[in-house]
């Protein structure tokens, strides 16, 4: 661009005239693909209330229509799945149950063996036996005497001032310079410019992983409920006929196979692991 400008000074200008256009489109692209996938999010979880507004209902139909409560609890679960499916489809929930998974290391002790959970710090200590081995030794290094230095006057300072300064020194050494009261507000103490834009995309980031994390434990709320409704018009089709109670089997089947499909639904989202049945945020609940 620079070799442009010095050939053609109007010709760049329009070039980068046109790379700022660009910038600006692609900027409105991206803004207008995530307000849709908020949108379809949206719908996902107000679909997710209907479905519990009418559970509450159901949970007295099971005592009075067992088979009725059971067919209403299937088209529920049916629903549920679909409403998982359809966050997914939103690009929700891509994080969330992440880490779960993941193991602490332990904390190295002299010879390259781990240390065991009820392993104290004591026991990482080399004993004389394990010396007289050839097992190296790691021992801690005291710091180095304070050097007495002179204040701003010239006089001697003493030996408590001048530990105190040589380690504030040395732990200022590597932590961040004091920031300029008249250096540029609009910059990070590393060089890097804050903008106003990244700092909501890291807040819209946090946000909907907050919120991913919620509808989560909200569909899987609702399964444990529609899971019991299924259970309780089960057990109260035992007082009917006969032939009741073969309707009220049918329609638990129904609703279990409803079940297995919004299960495979959580786990096509969630996956299978243990964030599966525990979602948890970056930490955000």
């Amino acid at each position: 661009m620079d070799v442009l400008d010095r050939i053609d000074s109007d010709a760049a200008a329009a070039l980068k005239e046109k790379a700022d256009q660009v910038g600006r489109l692609q900027a409105q692209l991206k803004s207008m693909s995530s307000d849709a996938q908020e949108s379809r999010k949206a719908a996902a979880r107000q679909k997710i209330a209907r479905i519990k507004a009418q559970l509450q209902a159901l949970r007295f139909l099971a005592a009075t229509n067992p088979e009725a409560a059971a067919r209403q609890a299937a088209r529920l679960a049916r629903e549920l799945a679909s409403a998982v499916r359809d966050y997914k489809a939103a690009g929700g929930a891509s994080g969330v149950g992440a880490g779960l998974g993941g193991t602490i290391a332990a904390p190295a002790v002299p010879g390259g063996a781990a240390a065991g959970p009820g392993q104290s710090a004591s026991a990482g200590a080399a004993s004389p036996d394990a010396a007289q081995a050839g097992t190296p030794l790691q021992a801690a290094v005291p710091p180095p005497p304070a050097i007495p230095t002179l204040s701003s006057s010239g006089a001697p300072v003493s030996d408590e001032t001048a530990g105190g300064e040589d380690s504030g020194t040395e732990a200022g050494a590597s932590a961040d310079p004091e920031p300029d009261p008249e250096a540029d507000p609009a910059a990070t103490p590393g060089g890097t410019p804050w903008t106003e834009s990244g700092a909501t995309n890291g807040n819209r980031d946090a946000g909907s992983s907050r919120e991913d994390a919620e509808f989560a434990a909200e569909a899987r709320r609702l399964m444990a409920e529609i899971k019991a409704i299924l259970e309780e018009a089960e057990r109260n089709s035992r007082l009917e006929d006969q032939e009741e109670r073969a309707a009220v089997k049918d329609a638990v089947r129904t609703g279990r196979k409803a079940m297995q499909a919004t299960g495979a639904a959580r786990a096509d989202v969630w996956g299978t692991g243990a964030g599966a049945t525990m979602p948890v945020v970056s930490l955000l609940v």
